[in-house]
């Protein structure tokens, strides 16, 4: 293994001693990890070379097979544990995947053999999400990924980690490197149900935790998470609007917040930690460790080293370099703020009406715990705009003043077509696997 990067393993080689995981009430120490990586590699000790399929619900058992694989697997395809059997099955085959560590343990799946590794890193293979298309296969490499946790390590200090997101998802991913790297302890939660997840951060004392705004506004619902003495908190995977940032200031006034800006496509981008939705209008243009433009179609553009290396990512770029991002941002003055994704508008009488911007100005009302605004089909119209929103049990009882509220304060604020036709309150707005705003089942 002479001329490569280092691996995960080496990287944490040097937290001997310490506790890394809290798994079922347990502490796990470095000692402990290494030994059961060492012994699941051993397992493909008689291959020249191997590619190893993790799709397990068990996040303990996906670290393991990072730690145990990386540097030695030609290529690690990192899946849900949902993904339908028809796409896994054509996936092991499209990737040359000789091997699957799953519930039921670590096994081979092919006797087809690969070509020699000739010391290459190992590509680890994450599934996108599919929610603005089908699903794609993007490859990035752990010096890739690491790079740019190890420029937070610094923020690390003392700090306990929880991780809310699913273990296989991207974000989920960095927050587990950010916590090993830095050989800090991190909590795996036996659940996502929010009020169980805010039990466990709470017992095991985290004081760092990261989540997408949607599952931070079910886990303040929850008030269970305030009793944690949390001083580094970070939002991710949707955007971080100004109420939860808010919310998450007051909840937490001793805290160091930032929301991140991430995408399995882009890799990190950048991080805002000055308390504000949107980021700074100076850091487009700018010689930055990420560069930033907008698109002529008013999309951001990204430049960076932490990008997937695939293909497919390559063949979009433009020819300076820039990644199109598919989020629309808009310039209000010297701030930069995101509109939503480009492909998710809602077509209103020939009116683009971002979801997210009505959203956000709903979630602002007191007493709105959570907002979704879908498209519905109108023979006049095309489409019109159509609102659930999810209130707080002091809102919710009289329904049509809260609507009148809504409608009202949606008025003052926006033009006509982006007002919604049609506002209904449910008692929960669903959060999907990846700890996002369901958009599909409306």
């Amino acid at each position: 293994m002479s001329n490569r990067q280092a691996t995960f393993a080496e990287c944490i080689q040097s937290h001997s001693g310490t506790p890394l995981l809290i798994h079922d009430k347990k502490l796990v120490y470095h000692d402990t990890l290494t030994a059961q990586a060492l012994s699941l590699r051993a397992n493909c000790s008689g291959d020249s070379s191997y590619s190893v399929a993790l799709q397990t619900r068990d996040p303990y058992q996906l670290i393991l097979g990072l730690v145990a694989m990386d540097g030695y697997a030609k290529k690690l395809l990192i899946l849900p544990p949902c993904t339908p059997l028809e796409t896994t099955a054509a996936l092991f085959k499209q990737e040359q995947i000789t091997h699957l560590l799953s519930q039921e343990g670590l096994r081979r799946i092919t006797d087809e053999n690969q070509q020699s590794r000739q010391d290459e890193a190992t590509n680890w293979l994450f599934l996108t999400s599919g929610t603005t298309g089908d699903p794609k296969i993007l490859s990035h490499t752990f010096s890739g990924l690491a790079s740019k946790t190890a420029s937070h390590v610094g923020h690390a200090t003392d700090l306990r980690w929880g991780l809310a997101y699913q273990a296989h998802r991207f974000a989920g991913i960095q927050v587990i490197l950010q916590a090993l790297i830095s050989g800090r302890p991190l909590v795996l939660p036996r659940s996502s149900d929010a009020a169980k997840m805010a039990e466990a951060f709470v017992e095991h004392k985290v004081t760092a935790l990261s989540a997408t705004p949607s599952q931070w506004r079910q886990l303040l619902s929850q008030g269970q998470i305030r009793q944690c003495e949390l001083r580094q908190i970070t939002l991710g995977g949707e955007i971080a609007d100004q109420a939860i940032l808010s919310a998450l200031q007051r909840a937490f006034p001793e805290s160091r917040i930032a929301h991140i800006y991430a995408s399995t496509e882009a890799g990190v981008g950048f991080s805002v930690s000055d308390g504000l939705a949107g980021f700074p209008h100076k850091w487009l243009n700018t010689d930055r460790t990420v560069r930033m433009k907008q698109s002529s179609r008013g999309t951001l553009m990204l430049r960076g080293s932490a990008r997937s290396n695939s293909n497919a990512i390559a063949a979009e770029l433009d020819p300076e370099g820039y990644l199109d991002t598919g989020d629309s941002i808009e310039i209000e003055g010297e701030r930069v703020y995101f509109l939503g994704r480009a492909t998710g508008v809602i077509n209103v009488g020939g009116n683009k009406v971002h979801p997210e911007e009505v959203e956000r100005l709903v979630r602002a009302l007191p007493g709105i715990q959570d907002a979704r605004v879908t498209g519905k089909k109108n023979p006049i119209m095309g489409q019109i705009v159509a609102l659930e929103v999810e209130a707080s049990e002091q809102t919710s009882g009289d329904i049509e003043t809260l609507k009148k509220k809504i409608r009202d304060h949606c008025r003052e604020r926006l033009p006509n077509y982006k007002v919604p036709a049609m506002i209904s309150v449910v008692p929960k707005l669903p959060v999907n696997d990846a700890g996002k705003l369901d958009r599909k089942t409306a």
